[in-house]
């Protein structure tokens, strides 16, 4: 396992900075360079850089396939957005809201939504897509839950989807439901608290990297599980954690719109390489005065 720096500049001098530093400069994806923690270089770049204006960092940890292999569960991580009318979007947004907060004892109540609504919907059959950008919640087309079906997966259910112009619910598609639900994530060192001047954000914790759990707690889960926290967007639904068995199904199938992240195991060898190497970006961010960690999901 590596972890990657991303460095995203705030100002010109802070990318000519990082560009003369990093010469020949890696390929940037979303205004983003990559440096790995492990470079000896990082701290003289992140001095130099946050001298200049600073820079945004986010961390990606990079896992070798035998430690993917080796994984026993993954988070869902969105690659695919189904677009809402401007009206869907309003009655589903009134819909979550009406959904009666559960307090799964994570630190902040979670929403288990149902009755959603879809006016229009482009997606092909063999994709899981987000419901519009701030619901958090998904819908699968007919060929997922065909391969869903045949593979017994547990842990689901598929609910139905209104299109509300007609009163009538679609046919080929389903909006996936759960209400098995995990304990709280460990809250290791990569589980940060926001400070923010904005009450609804202030005091929310972040997950900057992968989602850890004690052992005992993944042992026995069905297929499909939900996060104790609402890690799933600012609307309070929680993430999907899945079995290692859904992945690779999804490769298999070729099935599309979910990718995948390797929840990891409190104690572990896999566990404590990953937590090394963090503290260590995080001491080099800590010694800055412009600089900061952002992104990750809360």
């Amino acid at each position: 396992m590596e972890l990657m720096a991303r460095l995203y500049p705030l100002d010109d001098a802070s990318r000519a900075h990082l560009l003369e530093l990093l010469d020949p400069a890696p390929k940037a994806t979303s205004g983003r360079f990559p440096v790995s923690v492990a470079d000896p270089r990082l701290p003289r770049i992140m001095e130099a850089v946050d001298a200049a204006g600073g820079v945004w960092v986010s961390g990606e940890a990079v896992f070798l396939p035998a430690e993917l292999a080796a994984a026993t569960h993954f988070e869902a991580v969105c690659r695919l957005v189904v677009r809402e009318m401007d009206r869907d979007a309003e009655v589903n947004r009134a819909t979550v809201q009406r959904s009666p907060p559960i307090d799964a004892g994570g630190f902040r109540s979670i929403r288990l939504v149902q009755g959603l609504v879809l006016s229009k919907i482009r997606m092909k059959p063999n994709v899981i897509g987000a419901i519009g950008e701030a619901s958090g919640e998904y819908l699968v087309g007919e060929a997922v839950s065909r391969a869903l079906k045949a593979a017994g997966c547990t842990g689901y259910t598929l609910l139905p989807i209104t299109d509300p112009k007609h009163d009538a619910e679609w046919r080929e598609y389903h909006h996936l439901y759960g209400e098995s639900l995990l304990p709280p994530v460990v809250a290791d060192c990569t589980i940060q608290r926001i400070r923010s001047p904005y009450p609804e954000e202030d005091g929310t914790l972040r997950a900057l990297g992968c989602l850890s759990y004690r052992p005992e707690d993944l042992d026995q889960r069905p297929d499909f599980n939900r996060t104790a926290e609402p890690w799933g967007g600012h609307s309070g639904a929680p993430s999907w954690v899945v079995s290692a068995r859904v992945p690779t199904m999804f490769k298999t199938l070729r099935l599309r719109g979910w990718a995948f992240r390797p929840v990891l195991v409190q104690g572990s060898e896999l566990h404590r390489k990953y937590l090394a190497q963090w503290e260590q970006l995080q001491a080099i961010v800590g010694r800055t005065r412009n600089s900061r960690f952002d992104g990750g999901r809360w």
